[in-house]
């Protein structure tokens, strides 16, 4: 094919390419062994049970299933972890009276009211003045925004927590904090509650990459009824998207709320003013309050993907001949937790067969979607290596992709992959890869024929070559002839009138770009570029010399 453009000249590669189409097969991340197990068969019935018997430093591990059970994490430094994220069900809550504590990939449902009264119903309830905790991966489901229930519930005086990386819904305040300090809160999906984030005399608070959407009343809404000192309130880098106001702040304290997706490019609407640049907050976003800076916003939301899919395997493969691969599908631990999600694939370009290992070899077609009924659930730290085989049927051009998305249709992570790829610079010939005749050409002239010459790579040395095109603005125009030059390493093309339609293109510019890519028997391609001088119509001399010079 040809293409014509201006004035820039740029080296063409032979590309061909049989690309392996892979797919996943999403296996469960498994937890590492501790001394204290919990489940049917193991130790430990009850997470209680473990709890009781556990000592500062110890790990509980907990097997998936569904535990009835209020659970009191009471004692220092300890990790209670989920064997596998979000199967381990809860129907309760946890309370952490004790400092140091990690709370890690569980699935809470419903709450918890513990007695004596006096204590909001939770999922999970961080006591007052204890300190040091982590609580990820987790999926937090209230019983409904029209109970007083909150999904994380923090004391008076916590301090040095995180909250990473967990989806937290349908709760009166997905999170409540009394009076607190050092507090993170990071990765975090919080949507369709009440309040995402209800807040009273915070300080040294980092509100980062979370997602907040539908939240009927707000966001995050701060206030400080106790006239605490207040200081270093930051949320940035998150995602605004339905919510009833983004933030409220019901205080005279500066909230910094610099780049945020507010859910528009236009930015937050609500007409209140940044108080250090003075912008009115006059877009169609969510709407914020006043004391709250927000310019500069993103004029795109953030993403929470942060998957990869990666393939490995051998670098060529001969037709007929099966080769095994590997595709690893990895998170990089800041992720958004909640997600359940598919891969589709497709293969474009040539036949052959695919299979997946799964105790034994399992077919797949070449085009469609691949995963469990369902799909599957995603963490951060997911990390998946599965192996594949495919068996070319012949020497083609394949090309395919592996998506991974969610079952909404979001797309995480997208991989492609080459087998047998050999790529090479088109070999000059006296300088040039590409030589056309002649180097001026006038478009008044009636005898507007162009020659052009391509050096073909030894590897192609002598062999036929299909078509050769310039692409005019409606349709293609073939070449009128065709031959291999005697040297075996150069073939020749002409054109004895060129189309009208050309002719328009190449009367665009002075010095025109022609980029000629030929395509063999085998649907293997090789081209180059090379330039032509358009003379102006007046200039006689110039045209005559040129078909002088090439009758």
């Amino acid at each position: 094919m040809m293409g014509i453009k201006g004035n820039r000249v740029k080296s063409l590669s032979l590309l061909l390419v049989i690309v392996l189409m892979l797919g996943i097969f999403p296996l469960a991340a498994s937890g590492t062994s501790t001394a204290l197990e919990v489940g049917t068969g193991k130790a430990y019935p009850t997470i209680q049970a473990a709890i009781n018997s556990a000592s500062s430093g110890d790990t509980i591990l907990v097997c998936k299933g569904n535990y009835n059970e209020h659970i009191n994490l009471n004692k220092t430094n300890l990790t209670l972890k989920a064997a596998e994220k979000h199967k381990t069900i809860i129907n309760g809550g946890i309370q952490i009276n004790a400092d140091n504590a990690t709370v890690d990939g569980f699935k809470i449902i419903g709450g918890w009211v513990p007695a004596p009264a006096g204590v909001d119903q939770f999922a999970i309830y961080i006591l007052a003045g204890t300190s040091g905790h982590s609580i990820t991966n987790n999926i937090l489901t209230g019983p409904g925004t029209s109970i007083a229930a909150r999904g994380v519930l923090f004391g008076y005086n916590t301090s040095n927590i995180k909250v990473r990386n967990n989806d937290i819904s349908s709760w009166h305040s997905g999170i409540y904090i009394n009076p607190s300090t050092s507090l993170t809160f990071e990765g975090n999906n919080i949507h369709q509650n009440y309040v995402g984030i209800s807040s009273d005399g915070i300080s040294d608070v980092s509100i980062i990459r979370n997602n907040f959407a539908a939240n009927s009343l707000e966001g995050w809404g701060f206030s400080n009824g106790e006239s605490r000192a207040v200081t270093n309130l930051k949320a940035n880098y998150n995602n605004f998207v339905g919510n009833g106001t983004a933030i409220a702040n019901y205080t005279g304290v500066i909230i910094d709320a610099l780049s945020n997706w507010w859910g528009d490019a236009s930015g937050p609407r609500g007409g209140a003013s940044d108080p250090i640049t003075g912008i009115t907050a006059g877009g169609i976003g969510d709407q914020i309050s006043a004391n709250v800076c927000f310019d500069p916003w993103l004029t795109r939301s953030v993403s929470f993907s942060n998957y990869t899919l990666s393939i490995t395997g051998p670098l060529s493969a001969a037709p007929g001949q099966a080769v095994e691969f590997s595709i690893r599908a990895r998170g990089n631990g800041t992720g958004n937790t909640s997600y359940t999600a598919i891969y589709d694939y497709s293969i474009t370009g040539g036949t052959g067969s695919l299979e997946y290992y799964d105790t034994s070899w399992k077919p797949l077609p070449l085009t469609g979607t691949f995963g469990p009924a369902g799909g599957f659930e995603l963490t951060p730290d997911y990390d998946v290596t599965t192996a594949f085989r495919f068996t070319p049927d012949r020497n083609s051009r394949y090309e395919a992709t592996v998506t991974l998305r969610t079952l909404e249709g979001k797309v995480l992570a997208t991989a492609k992959y080459v087998l047998n790829r050999y790529e090479f610079e088109i070999p000059e010939s006296g300088g040039e890869t590409v030589k056309i005749s002649p180097r001026t050409i006038n478009m008044k002239s009636k005898r507007r024929w162009i020659n052009i010459i391509v050096q073909i790579p030894e590897e192609y040395k002598g062999l036929n070559i299909n078509k050769v095109y310039i692409p005019g603005t409606s349709e293609d125009i073939e070449a009128e002839s065709f031959k291999v030059l005697k040297n075996g390493v150069h073939a020749k093309f002409k054109w004895s009138e060129v189309a009208d339609e050309v002719a328009e293109i190449l009367q665009q510019g002075d010095n025109v770009e022609i980029t000629v890519l030929a395509i063999t028997s085998g649907n293997d391609t090789f081209g180059g570029t090379g330039q032509i001088k358009v003379i102006s119509p007046g200039n006689k001399n110039l045209g005559k010399r040129a078909v002088k010079k090439h009758p």
